[in-house]
């Protein structure tokens, strides 16, 4: 199913834009290089077009500017002016949204190390964050269980289950408002030259981005 969703876009961009269309892709999570992910949608995707279309560029919607493993990026500059809150905390707040979609992905964690993005007083944001929500969050986050797992996606993202906003809801809200920004500002650009751009973009990003 989720091979013949991927084929669909694909697909469906090749009838809407003539072979010769000049076009750009902004795929998701790309890396300092804007390079995706192996085997991931948005890497299937990115072949297909660039294979299809000759005048083909690619500049991923994150790369350098938005890279959340890199707390030095403007990602995190940009969270701490509008939040207010400390790099620790912000470290903690990413990392729980992070491992958190991984988990419920069925991805690996392995690029999300606890000990690269907690000390202390992260960890204890995270769990005054979950008592407060009144969700369960055990004392050992260097080793977490599939039930954290769960809470601190809960934590991030608690419309899906209808919990009470946190301050590491406000986090998560952060960071994908300064990505839904970024990818209408790259967008925009890409545009003024001409070329016309394909974005997959998760339904949860849709409304932000009309907003917008």
């Amino acid at each position: 199913l989720e091979f013949r969703r991927v084929l669909f876009r694909s697909e469906t961009a090749k009838k809407i834009y003539p072979k010769d269309t000049k076009i750009a892709f902004l795929g998701e999570g790309g890396d300092d290089n804007n390079v995706y992910v192996k085997g991931s949608e948005q890497e299937y995707i990115h072949n297909h077009l660039k294979k299809y279309y000759p005048n083909f560029i690619n500049d991923s919607w994150d790369g350098k500017d938005l890279n959340v493993m890199n707390p030095h990026s403007l990602l995190y500059r940009e969270q701490m002016r509008r939040t207010g809150f400390t790099l620790n905390i912000i470290k903690a707040g990413n990392w729980a949204s992070m491992v958190g979609q991984n988990f419920e992905q069925k991805q690996s964690l392995d690029d999300f190390k606890p000990e690269d993005y907690l000390d202390l007083k992260g960890i204890t944001f995270l769990q005054q964050s979950a008592k407060e929500a009144n969700l369960p969050l055990s004392d050992n986050l260097f080793n977490p269980t599939d039930k954290d797992y769960n809470t601190l996606y809960r934590l991030c993202f608690p419309d899906d289950y209808k919990d009470k906003h946190t301050k590491v809801s406000k986090i998560s809200d952060t960071f994908n408002e300064i990505r839904d920004e970024n990818l209408i500002r790259k967008a925009k650009q890409l545009e003024s030259k001409g070329y016309k751009v394909i974005a997959p973009v998760g339904e949860g990003h849709i409304d932000l981005i009309k907003n917008r």
